[in-house]
């Protein structure tokens, strides 16, 4: 029994080396997948971050230029109501003396009217009235005709078949 025990124990002991080389080689092929696995995982990550990060860029990009536009309107308006103000004033200190404001429009329009021009007046209609414009076309020696306008503005505006000039004060 001895050369068949010896048998049966050169069989359990090339079994088990089989085995162990099964499990090795298997254990390795693990490794090496695992290893893909962890680059693969590795390499989306890095990926993924640069994406979120050039996003994260162009968010603050959006944001920042958003807030730069935001302060440029808040400061047009700002200018805006600066400007409206200033000519408030200046419309109040132009229009207080009516006969200074009158010889202020009659020589508006003695500089730029041109023949055959219709002045048109509408809240000014008690300072240039008709004889006013009559009086001017008889001056420069041209025609001129009179026009009362239903909108709301002050000063005059010429009018003529090719363009208007606009000489309004508001």
């Amino acid at each position: 029994m001895d050369a068949k025990q010896a048998i049966i124990e050169k069989i359990i002991s090339d079994s088990r080396s089989l085995a162990k080389s099964f499990i090795d080689e298997a254990q390795q092929k693990a490794d090496t997948e695992i290893k893909k696995v962890h680059t693969l995982a590795s390499d989306y990550e890095k990926k993924v971050l640069q994406k979120i990060e050039k996003e994260k860029q162009a968010i603050i990009y959006r944001k920042v230029s958003a807030a730069q536009i935001e302060a440029k309107k808040m400061l047009l308006a700002k200018k805006q109501q600066i400007i409206k103000d200033i000519f408030g004033e200046v419309y109040k200190e132009v229009t207080a003396d009516k006969k200074e404001y009158k010889n202020f429009l009659t020589v508006l329009i003695e500089k730029y009217a041109e023949d055959k021009d219709i002045v048109t007046v509408s809240t000014d209609s008690g300072i240039i009235d008709e004889a006013a414009v009559t009086a001017i076309s008889k001056k420069k020696k041209i025609k001129l005709s009179y026009n009362l306008d239903k909108q709301t503005f002050s000063g005059v505006i010429l009018k003529s078949s090719n363009y208007d000039k606009k000489l309004t004060i508001n």
